[in-house]
């Protein structure tokens, strides 16, 4: 019964919420309620902490997201008689609507994160050996600055040479070079 009655408040409270954003207003007035709500999150953020904290700083910026998505879906679109406006409005909105789509799905998720246990302070898993004939040596890096593989390095350079070599006693010296 309470769980009913919980689930019966969110969704009058979900529908009244929705209701008060969709209202018409002016620009001044989306101005004032966006800094409203902007400076909102700051207190939140600065003087808060905690589970509800989370919710709440959640809440105001859904809050604001909802109202721009209704304004944009309202207010900006091109008429239809204008095709190509419409069209490339239209690509636009699904653009944005889009991100909207991947901003709930992060909201759900960080609305109540995973507690896991900290790993324990255990042994580590011991060092990798070193580079193969380098004695430690580091290996050459590739242009995003990772190691290189030693598969990829000097077996790649041998058997192009290989082939060269190969090309050379076939009587076909210009093929590589």
């Amino acid at each position: 019964m309470v769980a009913a009655l919980r689930w019966l408040a969110w969704i009058a409270l979900g529908l009244v919420t929705f209701v008060f954003l969709t209202l018409p207003v002016g620009v001044p007035i989306q101005l004032v309620l966006g800094l409203a709500v902007i400076f909102g999150m700051l207190a939140v953020w600065l003087f808060m902490t905690g589970f509800l904290s989370r919710q709440i700083f959640l809440a105001l910026g859904t809050l604001l997201v909802i109202r721009y998505a209704f304004w944009r879906i309202t207010n900006t679109l091109p008429p239809a008689t204008d095709a190509p406006g419409f069209a490339a409005g239209l690509i636009l909105l699904m653009g944005e609507l889009y991100c909207v789509f991947f901003l709930a799905m992060t909201l759900v998720i960080n609305a109540d994160p995973l507690k896991r246990p900290r790993a324990r302070g255990g042994a580590r898993p011991p060092a990798p050996p070193p580079a193969p004939g380098g004695g430690g040596a580091r290996r050459p890096l590739t242009p995003l600055g990772r190691p290189r593989s030693p598969r990829h390095g000097p077996q790649l350079g041998r058997a192009a040479d290989r082939h060269r070599v190969a090309e050379r006693q076939a009587g076909n010296p210009a093929q590589l070079d």
